[in-house]
């Protein structure tokens, strides 16, 4: 099934009728479009869009009114050129950031065929934005907070690697369940953890994160799926690294950005898992599971298992396999009385 199809059905299983959600997609022989809309408060616009060409795709744009955005972006990619601005707002997938524009402001977007792109993004108007970061002033850039405070008439652009709590923040707004009014409070939560999320990486008095370009991202994913083919027997890091046409030291860098651990801990943290998924279907007992996985000392494997579940391999399989007690309550004579 398509990630168009799977969102399609995503969203048909929540059928809103709440007056803040507005859902809208096509689909037809240039390819699938889908954007959700949802309007957080006065000034605050969530939008979450999926969109999948059968041909490499464009359109012109202009700035209506004045914007700063933050999104992050989940696959695919688009590219938006922008007069005034040097280089090109590049939206791709494993990446997050902000953009800030004034009223006026015109561009070209464009979205490869046949790469779905999806993101999810945040548009605030620039003096609500204020109004949030009003404490925040000396430590972000002074060009952003120029425009923010429209000191200025330009633009601004930073992208950066999506981190572990940025990509969490976002994934719980697609799986979001709540309804009604607690609907719009979570997403509004969310988003705006998303947004302190980006602005840290940029307002911390140890500057900037390491940087990563667009084919750096790809070479750390795709250096992560070679581990994933045969987690069993992984390349060592300088043999990886080499693979990927990567120094071994930023691709290290580039996996605690995006995975939230370095390549050997990633590769700890997947071995695990799969010792725990043989423990839970009571295929092997934690001997055979420990060896399964690679480990040839089973004190070294329960300490591992331990320091990422919280429990012994021991404890764990006990807990799992407990059977469920119900306790019951004596019913009171007159409980069903009217």
């Amino acid at each position: 099934m398509s990630l168009a199809h799977l969102f399609l059905k995503q969203f048909a299983a929540y059928q809103s009728n709440n007056h803040f959600e507005n859902h809208q997609a096509m689909q037809g022989q240039t390819g699938f479009w889908s954007e959700k809309k949802i309007e957080l408060r006065p000034g605050i616009t969530l939008f979450i869009k999926l969109v999948d060409f059968r041909e490499d795709h464009g359109e012109s744009f202009r700035l209506y009114s004045n914007m700063a955005s933050f999104w992050a972006c989940f696959s695919g990619t688009e590219r938006a050129t922008i007069r005034g601005l040097k280089d090109d707002v590049l939206l791709s997938a494993g990446l997050c950031g902000t953009f800030v524009g004034r009223k006026g402001f015109k561009g070209h977007w464009e979205i490869p065929a046949k790469h779905p792109f999806h993101v999810v993004s945040i548009h605030m108007d620039p003096v609500t934005l204020n109004q949030v970061v009003r404490n925040e002033h000396d430590s972000l850039p002074e060009p952003y907070m120029n425009l923010v405070q429209g000191r200025d008439s330009g633009c601004f652009s930073h992208s950066m690697p999506m981190t572990p709590m940025i990509r969490v923040a976002a994934e719980q707004i697609l799986n979001c369940s709540f309804e009604a009014g607690n609907r719009r409070l979570y997403f509004e939560g969310k988003a705006l953890e998303i947004i302190a999320c980006i602005m840290e990486n940029f307002s911390t008095p140890s500057g900037p994160k390491p940087f990563f370009n667009t084919s750096d991202i790809e070479r750390i994913h795709y250096a992560r799926e070679l581990l994933t083919r045969d987690f069993l027997n992984p390349p060592g890091l300088m043999d990886l690294a080499r693979s990927v046409g990567m120094h071994h030291s930023k691709l290290n860098q580039g996996f605690k950005l995006l995975f939230g651990n370095t390549v050997f801990g990633h590769l700890t943290e997947m071995r695990l898992e799969e010792a725990k998924h043989y423990l839970e279907s009571g295929d092997m007992n934690c001997a055979e599971a420990a060896l399964s996985v690679g480990y040839s000392s089973l004190s070294h494997f329960a300490k591992a298992f331990n320091r990422q579940y919280g429990s012994n391999p021991s404890s764990y399989i006990k807990r799992i396999s407990a059977p469920v007690r119900i306790r019951r309550f004596p019913m009171q004579g007159n409980c069903l009385k009217s």
